[in-house]
């Protein structure tokens, strides 16, 4: 008569194949994280080179002029008083 031995009992199968269980999802949640941010990446790196070339053209477009101080010429032609035409009042917002 033969008798049957159990090596393991089965509450350490159960935990071997949970283990293994958890492995695989973990495995599967770092790949699915790795391809993501891959993805989002490539997205952000292509997105900044369209934006580059489509904002190119009109930056080169624009008109520039270096400015420098420099003393401004007042010729004054009649006597009298200088007055402005319109009058725009400025109020400083900064906190001190």
């Amino acid at each position: 008569m033969s008798t049957f031995v159990e090596t393991s009992s089965p509450s350490s199968t159960t935990r071997r194949f949970r283990m293994r269980n958890l492995r695989s999802r973990m495995l599967r949640a770092l790949g699915l994280a790795i391809l993501v941010g891959g993805v989002g990446t490539a997205a952000y790196a292509g997105y900044g080179q369209w934006w580059g070339q489509h904002r190119g053209p009109m930056i080169a477009n624009l008109v520039t002029y270096e400015v420098a101080p420099r003393d401004l010429p007042i010729t004054i032609l009649e006597r009298g008083k200088l007055e402005s035409q319109t009058n725009l009042q400025v109020f400083c917002e900064v906190d001190d």
